[in-house]
Parts: structure tokens; sequence; C-alpha cells
């Protein structure tokens, strides 16, 4: 089984806003394509849970919003009018959003105030994180209606493709 090494800060809790926000499990999900590490923090003073990912996962966010955004404003440039500036206003916004989430969310959210004075925990690697049961049910059917969204657009392009090769033609 694969483990990784919990981070060492301490956070502000965003709840009771206590320094005790700290990372106790390890998981599998968040990121692009869920293969990232997601921890789960737990507050010492009020037991408030949150599952966070992991600082490289925050990083990559960063950097992709920002590749929006210059996508965004390249294609201000190159495309025709009026579809440049809907595509260009559409990539900057996703772009400083995604940006902004994976930079600056955090940091705001629950603020870093100090560091486990302990040596480093090495636990392993769960393949769900969820902060309680009700989340990870909720979490199943999300799953599920994702799946049927991405079935559905890939079944009417299908559908599309074929009227437009047979009926149209």
């Amino acid at each position: 089984m694969r483990e990784v090494v919990l981070p060492e800060e301490i956070r502000q809790c965003p709840v009771c806003s206590k320094h005790g926000f700290q990372a106790r499990k390890a998981g599998l999900g968040g990121s692009w394509g869920g293969g990232g590490i997601r921890f789960l923090y737990v507050c010492s003073q009020c037991d408030h849970r949150e599952v966070i990912e992991c600082a490289s996962s925050r990083r990559s966010t960063a950097l992709s919003g920002f590749v929006l955004g210059l996508l965004g404003v390249a294609m201000g440039f190159l495309l025709e009018a009026p579809g440049n500036s809907i595509i260009a206003l559409l990539l900057i916004g996703l772009g400083g959003y995604a940006f902004w989430a994976g930079q600056f969310a955090l940091a705001r959210h629950a603020p870093v105030v100090g560091a486990v004075k302990k040596p480093r925990l090495s636990v392993p690697v769960e393949e769900s994180l969820y902060v309680s049961a009700e989340e990870e049910a909720k979490g199943a059917v999300r799953n599920r209606q994702t799946a049927y969204l991405i079935y559905g657009i890939a079944w009417l392009t299908l559908f599309y493709c074929l009227y437009e090769l047979f009926w149209l033609a």
C-alpha cells in the first residue's frame, strides 16, 4: 500500500479560528484526473473536518488557471468579433478563478499559523477520503450523475454525426 507524509503545517480552523487544524489522513481524489492526494484536516479544538488537496495539486490548478488566462488573451486577438470577446472573457474569467482557487483560496480560508514539532508522520493513502458517510453518499451520487452527463453528451454527438451523415447528405 502506498504511503505519504502528512504536511507539517498547522492551520487556523475556519470554524473556531483556533490554531489546531492539522492533517490526519490521506486519500486519493481531487486534481484533474482524480489521482491527486487529498488530506483530511481535523481541528483539535472543535472537531471540524475538511478535505483539502495537497500543495502540488493546488499549484497545478493555479498554473492551469494562468495558462487559461493567457489563452483567453490570445483568443481575444486571434479570433474575429464578436466571438473573440466572448471566448476571451470566458477563458480569462475561468482562468482567473482557477488561479485564485489554486493559489490564494486556502491561504485565506485556513491560513498556516505554525509547524508540527513532532517528526513527520507517514500514513497509508486510502482509496477514497470523505469527511463523513453523508459526504461519501453525495460523492457516489455526483459521480453517477457525471457519468450520465458524459454518456448523454457522447450519445447526442453520435446521433448528430449520424444525422449529418445519412439524412442531410
